[in-house]
């Protein structure tokens, strides 16, 4: 995937050197992905007591893939196979990479347009506007931290 300009600086700042089989450097600190999931969701906890959240509303690491995905659908006009495709699920595509090599610029155009929508627009997102008919309208989706060590067993091929 080509890493955006936006995000280049924190890319360099995990990147291993070049003699270390694993491109960043997680490895080193973390015994498994388990362990570096649950830590990054210590810190994305920690920026939402900073801004004053309350428990109940705090996010964690799966929300940001939620988020990117529902953006890229609803504001940037991808359809779910771009999604799909720009999330690195790899349902249809399993056999069919091992053959063709692949061009990644769909995945690059939308994670760009995500980034440029989120950061550096004043556009508000189409998320929220559609909702169940019993559902408030001032209430929006969002996955609980219970929901995911309900589905733990379930992962995503990314």
């Amino acid at each position: 995937m080509r890493v955006e300009p936006f995000i280049q600086p924190t890319f360099d700042k995990y990147l291993s050197d070049e003699n270390d089989e694993y491109l960043f450097k997680f490895h080193k600190r973390y015994s498994n992905p388990d362990s570096f999931n649950a830590n990054v969701n210590i810190g994305i906890r920690k920026i939402c007591a900073d801004m004053g959240m309350k428990k109940e509303d705090y996010y964690c690491y799966d929300t940001f893939r939620h988020t990117w995905a529902t953006i890229a659908q609803n504001d940037c006009d991808a359809n779910l196979y771009e999604v799909a495709f720009g999330m690195n699920h790899s349902h249809g595509l399993n056999i069919t990479g091992g053959y063709v090599k692949i061009d990644f610029t769909p995945a690059w155009e939308l994670n760009a347009k995500v980034i440029d929508f989120i950061f550096f627009s004043s556009k508000k997102s189409k998320q929220g506007r559609a909702r169940d008919f019993e559902t408030p309208a001032d209430k929006m989706f969002r996955i609980s931290i219970s929901f995911l060590y309900r589905e733990k067993g379930v992962h995503h091929n990314d």
